[in-house]
């Protein structure tokens, strides 16, 4: 059984998948610690969650006053969970259910203390379902271009599915990140290759959402693609 581990889900809006996600995690991990980081969801996904911390110990909810991003989400879940000495292995995965908690053993099992292990979609052995070709497009090129650009053997930076010793989460929670949404997974795996830590690539089956609206639209990616020059040009010198 997986113990000492922290499982982190930033959410916005998932009324549909949450009380499924966190069901599943319960049923398959009832050892782990489960952080939900939500950005005061409109339609009231804080509290669904709220309904299982009250039974659950394990299950803890972090409200946040707006939308500040994935990203920022994360790092504050990070942090919260960092404060439980116990804890030696920490998951960041997505609230839509495209992240399937069966894999997690997957990513815990290659774990050490100087290494991050990665849900990959680029891989051998991984799977992508029912993802429009527009988007496989763009994911492939945005991938593509951060691997260019950071110089860090990586073929998945854009997937938030990844296992995080207790060592690296010690250099995060002292960082300022300087973008708070999903580019911001670049941005840690950035920070984290300066220091020396490795990264392992495992294939996962990645399902796109069946409810719900993604957060992370088309525009976003552009945008974050000129981040990532910033990301290098701010990190490389420190």
């Amino acid at each position: 059984m997986i113990e000492n581990v922290a499982i982190i889900i930033p959410s916005f809006n998932e009324k549909d998948n949450i009380a499924i996600l966190i069901r599943k995690l319960i049923k398959i991990l009832p050892r782990a610690f489960i952080f939900v980081v939500d950005d005061n969801s409109p339609d009231k996904t804080g509290e669904i969650v709220q309904e299982f911390a009250r039974t659950n110990r394990r299950i803890k909810l972090l409200k946040r006053n707006g939308k500040g991003g994935r990203g920022g989400a994360v790092l504050a879940g990070f942090k919260e969970a960092f404060k439980n000495s116990e804890i030696q292995s920490f998951i960041e995965m997505d609230a839509d259910l495209s992240h399937s908690p069966e894999e997690i053993k997957s990513l815990t099992k290659s774990i050490k203390e100087n290494t991050i292990i990665i849900g990959s979609r680029y891989i051998k052995g991984s799977k992508v379902l029912n993802w429009p070709l527009y988007r496989r497009v763009l994911s492939k090129f945005a991938n593509f271009y951060i691997k260019l650009i950071l110089g860090i053997k990586v073929n998945d930076f854009t997937n938030g599915f990844r296992c995080y010793p207790r060592a690296s989460i010690r250099v995060l929670t002292k960082t300022n990140l300087s973008n708070k949404g999903f580019i911001a997974l670049s941005e840690m795996a950035y920070i984290l290759h300066l220091k020396g830590f490795k990264f392992l690539e495992v294939p996962i089956t990645f399902k796109d959402r069946e409810s719900g609206k993604s957060n992370a639209t088309v525009t976003e990616v552009l945008k974050s693609l000129i981040a990532v020059i910033k990301i290098r040009e701010r990190h490389a010198n420190t």
